[in-house]
């Protein structure tokens, strides 16, 4: 059992490490950090009333060594889209 948690807590920190790394590399590329939300602001879906702004850990996913899945999620908006011009210096 204490081996079990111990393991847990190893995993949970190598992830925040891994998380916060990410955010100093992006950091380092873009001079901001990425905005809690992204995309236009009245971007709410009208079919199940959720809204459907990215978070801020899409941009971080090339940084975890997720760059198909980012991709993926993106699809054709792009880097230079202006749903990215936006942050925190």
């Amino acid at each position: 059992q204490q081996a079990r948690e111990a393991a847990r807590r190893s995993t949970c920190k190598n992830s925040l490490k891994q998380i916060g790394l990410a955010l100093h590399n992006y950091h380092s590329t873009h001079g901001t950090f990425p905005a809690s939300r992204i995309g236009p602001y009245e971007s709410t879906c009208t079919t199940c009333g959720l809204d459907s702004r990215f978070s801020a850990y899409i941009p971080l996913l090339p940084y975890i060594d997720q760059a198909p899945l980012f991709e993926q999620i993106t699809g054709n908006l792009g880097s230079t889209s202006y749903v990215w011009n936006t942050g925190f210096p």
